[in-house]
């Protein structure tokens, strides 16, 4: 893999049987920002993804409710 690289995942691997889409994260993203952008809280966020920690890369894929 390299950096910025974009790997397709199906949703249905991601979060199967479920209404889940994915965001790429962009230069500039934070949780918060995009738990504003679209309504969900920051530790629904890191639950959904199984976060670690508040820490997001560029290019990164984060599925969203």
């Amino acid at each position: 893999l390299s950096i910025g690289q974009v790997l397709k995942i199906p949703i249905n691997v991601l979060a199967p049987d479920s209404d889940y889409d994915t965001y790429i994260v962009k230069s500039g993203d934070t949780l918060y920002s995009i738990g504003k952008k679209f309504d969900i809280s920051i530790d629904e966020l890191i639950k959904i993804n199984n976060l670690n920690n508040n820490n997001l890369s560029i290019g990164q894929v984060l599925v969203l409710p």
